[in-house]
């Protein structure tokens, strides 16, 4: 969720499929966590919660795992107006970003010692 004062800040990001990401300046960023799943059919008989991230490493994280999933050029797909549902054709070394997202966990988990 963006305000209008926000959405004035958003710079355009190309991407190579012609795909252009509205991506907020980043030292303008705010996070919210909350469901993904905001269909009026479950808006109907529950409360959906929004949160703000004020946790600078926290925030840190949430921009990590973003990165990687724009980066998807392996099972990314674009949903465009006429539901498609096609491939995002992206340049580079393959990266599948539900893989990168489990290793970056992984990692951190190890890293504190505990089992993944």
């Amino acid at each position: 969720m963006l305000s209008a004062e926000r959405r004035n800040q958003e710079e355009e990001s190309p991407r190579s499929s012609g795909l252009k990401i509205k991506v907020p300046a980043r030292s303008n960023e705010q996070y919210f966590i909350g469901s993904a799943d905001w269909m009026t059919r479950n808006l109907t008989r529950r409360v959906e919660v929004v949160f703000p991230v004020f946790d600078e490493k926290i925030r840190s994280e949430i921009r990590s795992i973003i990165d990687t999933e724009l980066k998807d050029n392996v099972k990314a797909r674009i949903l465009d107006v006429e539901l498609s549902n096609r491939f995002r054709q992206l340049d580079g070394p393959p990266i599948r970003s539900q893989k990168e997202t489990y290793c970056l966990v992984e990692g951190k988990a190890k890293a504190k010692g505990r089992s993944f």
